[in-house]
């Protein structure tokens, strides 16, 4: 189990940062250290992971579905997108 910073995961996390949070906690092997959105430079990644085997990496959370999606390539994601009202446009 990871090692986790803070202990539990915040009050204030998405839907998608509370499920990523647990699945690093239980799957992810001792020696690696998790941080939920340390400060870096100014900036708030969503999660930092630090192992001696593994290296450093930042994660950016996002709570999309598959259905969510109409195209993803290595450089692109589109999002289909139902216009209701075009001041108050959201997501299909």
């Amino acid at each position: 189990m990871a090692f986790m910073i803070p202990d539990s995961c915040p009050s204030k996390a998405t839907q998608g940062e509370k499920r990523l949070y647990r699945l690093l906690q239980d799957h992810l092997p001792d020696d690696f250290t998790v941080w939920y959105e340390p400060e870096i430079d100014g900036r708030y990644p969503d999660f930092t992971l630090l192992a001696d085997t593994f290296g450093l990496l930042t994660l950016e959370t996002k709570g999309w579905y598959p259905a969510h999606l109409s195209r993803v390539t290595d450089h692109d994601v589109e999002l289909l997108i139902t216009i209701v009202d075009p001041e108050n446009w959201t997501t299909s």
